[in-house]
């Protein structure tokens, strides 16, 4: 459980970072850019796949914001460098993945990778498991991503199972 407790504030800081810009209000025009990194690794994740899985997050991107003549934000994006490196702790089989996105707007595309446990289940457009997203996501902000997705999708469970 402690695994799936850091996974499910992880995927809610995730999702901060993706839907809230983080920068402060820049002059009309802009952009502002901030630095968005982040190495983390979590053992121990549980109730995501039959196994428990290592997530190691290795992510150096930047947002720019740009905002209008009243300092509302007009658009995003989030781009640069992202991997993450998933293992299986019961057989050691370990893969890396580009997960580097980008996010323009309410908009993805790239690889993006979605960690669901059965706690995060509610909250989130996605089956429970690890998913591998490489294409399109139309609308982030959409509740049942498969149906705004252009692209192909990966069991990462199955791909470590």
């Amino acid at each position: 459980m402690r695994g799936s407790t850091r996974i499910r504030a992880l995927a809610v800081a995730t999702m901060t970072v993706l839907l809230v810009p983080l920068g402060g209000v820049a002059s009309a025009g802009g952009p502002t850019s901030t630095p968005v990194p982040f190495q983390e690794t979590f053992t121990g994740v549980e109730d995501v796949c039959a196994f428990p899985l290592t997530v190691a997050f290795n992510m150096q991107q930047t947002e720019r914001t740009w905002t209008d003549a009243d300092g509302n934000v007009a658009k995003t994006h989030v781009t640069g460098k992202g991997s993450t490196t998933l293992t299986n702790e019961w057989t050691g089989k370990s893969v890396r993945v580009n997960t580097s996105g980008p996010m323009i707007g309410n908009r993805a595309m790239g690889a993006w990778l979605l960690i669901v446990s059965e706690a995060d289940a509610p909250y989130v457009p996605v089956p429970v498991g690890a998913w591998l997203y490489k294409g399109q996501i139309k609308d982030l902000s959409s509740d049942n991503y498969p149906s705004v997705f252009r692209g192909r999708i990966v069991d990462m469970c199955a791909v470590l199972g």
